[in-house]
């Protein structure tokens, strides 16, 4: 009984290893996933200074050239802040892969600590039982020793 108890310890420290593992590799894809929105909201933010600033000069009147680019440049931002918009998505999507092997693990362990408390009931149960029969042979020897004194002295 000790040697699978021991065993299932061990299990269960490499399952609530694993647990830890996961978590932690969640969290720095979340805190990535963090990042990459604050950089879309920064990129975003940019733009609308950009189109703000260059708004007087665009009703003041432009060069062509100047124009061509003021286009080229917002265009450029657009195209970083979709790239941006696929990265968030791709993180997000490892960051939910992530969460499902995290939730394997915490099972897996949450298993193994079942078991181990089971097994520690069981093991309750019969040194509770041997208890109790040890008990019971000592109470019926001292009845029996009782007996047999009152005997001797009745005879």
């Amino acid at each position: 009984m000790a040697l699978i108890s021991s065993s299932m310890q061990t299990l269960q420290k490499i399952a609530s290893n694993s647990v830890d593992r996961a978590a932690e590799c969640l969290s720095k894809q979340n805190i990535q996933t963090l990042s990459a929105k604050d950089q879309k909201l920064k990129l975003q933010s940019y733009r609308l200074e950009y189109l703000e600033q260059n708004a007087v000069s665009m009703s003041n009147g432009m060069s062509v050239a100047s124009l061509q680019n003021h286009q080229n440049f917002i265009y450029n931002l657009d195209r970083s802040i979709t790239r941006q918009e696929m990265i968030i998505q791709e993180w997000q999507t490892m960051a939910q892969q992530l969460t499902v092997i995290w939730q394997q693990c915490q099972r897996k362990k949450m298993s193994y600590d079942v078991l181990i408390e089971r097994a520690g009931k069981k093991a309750d149960v019969i040194a509770l039982k041997k208890d109790q029969k040890s008990t019971d042979e000592f109470a019926n020897a001292r009845s029996a020793v009782l007996m047999m004194k009152q005997s001797v002295h009745h005879d």
